[in-house]
């Protein structure tokens, strides 16, 4: 049985029928070469226009803060300092300042002159109308864009259309009177004339309003934001625009929307800021009040007024460990109020400040690491959505990293505590030999430490507070405009046209291509097929020639004198007998004495059909050959041991008999009772009818059996 690849097209084919059909790639070509041209030379030109912000790098003040304000949270500069290149581009191409540059200069509604078939100039102020809506919010908050079709005829009314899509009409009037007003979507619109308007001029405009959302996605296309240079912190802004003067006021925009974003950042950190430093001042200051309560009520109860010149010098011998476990102590208070800032939800966060101690820093490596996702989550919260999967997952890192942190802190505090102990165990060793020493005067160091130390933290939050004032009063900006918009070349370009003819030449070989494999996956006809394995095929030779092929190859592959022939059609069809009896001819002309066993009688013979008399069936000649007909049922004769016996005599008298059936599926099994293995099985396939799918259907349904597939 021979092997058919059904999804395999010879090259062959595709070239000569892409030679066939030629003039359909010369149309296709000069039709859509000539279109793309023509859309090219008429393509609206655009400007490039160029902006350059210098970037102010604020200088670290971190140095100025004492240990003490760093691990209270309050370091100013860690929030608005540290401003990079990289921080100030991803500000200025932030939705906000899109969204505010687009309001500003109403980019979400675009004006546009057709001057002929895909031939339109984009209008900004030199616009003859102006559509308004009854609310302007309208066009802020718009889901779905429309497109208003203006036509101004010369007796100075006007035909208006407004669509969305290709197919919904909203409305639709004409001859009417500018200025005018209509109604769609449930908002009032008028159509309103300005300086440029010249009544009675003819001309057709389209007005399109897009939502915001497409306003921005168009505006990020055409703006590219980069840096300047390699050893500058300046940013370059270029942005391309079919209209010069529009494209200014874009950069322009842009660059003040920029600096009015980075003004209200910078106000609502300062006020972040200042509510958590009012908050500590509060605690701070209490504090202090009952420190001051506590050492008043003590000289009061205990009448003392001076301390004993003896006891300051019994008390020098412990100076040294006394401000020791001072320092000790306040670190300890430090930690305290640092594992109450972590733990609070309102400073959840916010940067832990990380003392300039060094002794407190060495220990505090993780804290760092939790700054720093804390400017990353700051950084994303600036452009990233809510739902952003870089912040959510920075936010996680944070609760992660916020009980290490709790953690070593703890750990610290352990460890001052510790320290303490072991400097008190000391301190008992010196104050043991000051028995005579007054508990008072004890009593009194303890408070007199607790006021200066609270003294302390209140000053210094008091500092900070007029810090964050400062800063917020501050006009200073991050960037400096080195360069407002201008346009280098000073003319539009048109450059980027080119792209259109090599479109329409990929575009005039795609689809005659498309249409030649459309062709070929139709014409899928055996004689069309150059890689299928047939016997004998027709290449356009009269029907003698092409059975002369066959009968050769009968003659040196089939050892049998049998010959089986199967056909495709029922019906009587003169081509399918014609080129039978050729090849019986052919094969009598090799000197050879055969007869043809006509199962399903194409010939119509009655005077030679077997019937039921298998002993003594009738032959009839046809040209010089010898035929029986039988009218029936094919599979019957086939499995007919009778039927069997008749040929097998029939073989003593003939070189080749030649046995014609229908090749269903029943036939073409029962050969099998009467047939070897080495006896091949003719197939004749009509050209131009039978379809390569057919044939290999016939062939892989009766695995075992051989096959020569015939093409007549």
């Amino acid at each position: 049985m021979i092997y058919l690849n059904n999804n395999t097209i010879d090259l062959r084919r595709f070239f000569a029928t892409v030679i066939r059909y030629k003039w359909i790639y010369i149309a296709t070509a000069v039709v859509l070469m000539t279109g793309s041209i023509y859309f090219a030379l008429t393509r609206e030109a655009k400007y490039t226009l160029n902006a350059v912000l210098l970037v102010e790098n604020e200088g670290d003040t971190g140095g100025r803060l004492s240990g003490m304000g760093a691990m209270l949270g309050l370091s100013v500069p860690s929030m608005f300092g540290g401003t990079s290149l990289e921080n100030e581009m991803v500000v200025m191409q932030s939705n906000a300042v899109y969204e505010r540059a687009i309001k500003d200069l109403q980019l979400n509604r675009q004006y546009f002159l057709y001057k002929g078939l895909m031939n339109k100039q984009t209008l900004y102020n030199e616009s003859p109308l102006r559509l308004v809506a009854a609310d302007d919010i309208y066009f802020d908050t718009v889901s779905a864009g429309m497109q208003f079709k203006i036509k101004l005829k010369p007796n100075g009314t006007a035909d208006v259309k407004v669509v969305r899509g290709f197919f919904n009409t909203l409305f639709e009037q004409n001859d009417m009177a500018l200025p005018t007003t209509i109604k769609v979507d449930g908002m009032d619109f008028s159509l309103l004339t300005t300086k440029h308007y010249v009544k009675g001029e003819p001309m057709e405009m389209r007005i399109a309003v897009t939502n915001n959302n497409t306003a921005i996605n168009e505006l990020s296309k055409s703006l590219s934001i980069i840096a300047f240079d390699k050893v500058s912190d300046a940013m370059l802004l270029i942005h391309t625009d079919p209209n010069l003067q529009r494209g200014k006021d874009v950069l322009n925009t842009l660059i003040t929307a920029y600096f009015d974003q980075r003004t209200l950042d910078k106000g609502q950190k300062a006020s972040r800021g200042l509510d958590v430093i009012n908050q500590q001042i509060d605690s701070a200051y209490v504090n202090l009040i009952k420190s001051e309560s506590q050492l008043e009520r003590f000289r009061i109860e205990n009448n003392i007024t001076d301390i004993s010149t003896e006891l300051e010098i019994s008390l020098n011998a412990t100076a040294t460990l006394d401000a020791d476990m001072m320092a000790s102590r306040t670190q300890i208070i430090i930690c305290d109020l640092l594992l109450k800032f972590l733990r609070s939800e309102d400073s959840k966060y916010s940067l832990l400040p990380i003392s300039d101690d060094k002794g407190t820093q060495a220990g505090m490596s993780i804290a760092n690491q939790y700054n720093e996702l804390v400017i990353q989550r700051m950084k994303l919260l600036r452009s990233a959505k809510p739902d952003n999967a870089a912040l959510t997952e920075v936010t996680a890192s944070i609760d992660a990293l916020r009980d290490a942190v709790i953690a070593s802190v703890e750990q610290q505090k352990h460890n001052l505590s510790s320290s303490i102990a072991e400097q008190e165990k000391k301190y008992s060793e010196f104050t043991s030999r000051l028995g005579s020493t007054p508990r008072l005067q004890r009593e009194y160091t303890d408070l007199s430490r607790r006021l200066q130390l609270n003294n302390q933290v209140y000053l210094f939050l008091l500092n900070k507070k007029t810090e964050y004032e400062m800063q917020q009063a501050s006009s200073e900006l991050p960037a400096t405009i080195v360069d407002k918009a201008y346009c280098p070349e000073n003319e539009a370009s048109n450059t980027s046209s080119i792209i259109f003819p090599m479109i329409g030449i990929f575009l005039s070989l795609l689809f005659p291509s498309m249409f030649v494999l459309y062709k070929l996956w139709r014409e899928q006809a055996i004689e069309h097929e150059y890689d299928m394995p047939l016997t004998v095929k027709h290449n356009g030779m009269p029907t003698y020639e092409t059975t002369a092929m066959l009968r050769a190859a009968l003659l040196a592959h089939n050892q049998s004198r049998l010959i089986p022939i199967t056909f495709d059609d029922e019906h009587i069809d003169g081509n399918r007998q014609q080129a039978v009896t050729d090849l019986a001819k052919q094969i009598a002309d090799t000197g050879r004495r055969i007869i043809a066993i006509d199962l399903n009688n194409i010939y119509g013979c009655s005077d030679c059909q077997l019937n039921g008399d298998l002993d003594s069936p009738k032959a009839a000649t046809l040209g010089g050959i010898d035929l029986l007909a039988y009218d029936g049922t094919p599979s019957d004769i086939l499995l007919n041991n009778r039927f069997k016996a008749m040929v097998a005599s029939l073989a003593e008298r003939y070189d080749s008999i030649m046995l014609l059936c229908k090749n269903d599926n029943e036939a073409i099994d029962a050969l099998t009772n009467i047939t070897d293995d080495e006896t091949p099985t003719v197939v004749m396939v009509e050209r131009g009818q039978a379809k390569r799918s057919r044939v290999a259907q016939i062939a892989k349904a009766h695995i075992g059996i051989k096959f020569m597939f015939w093409i007549y």
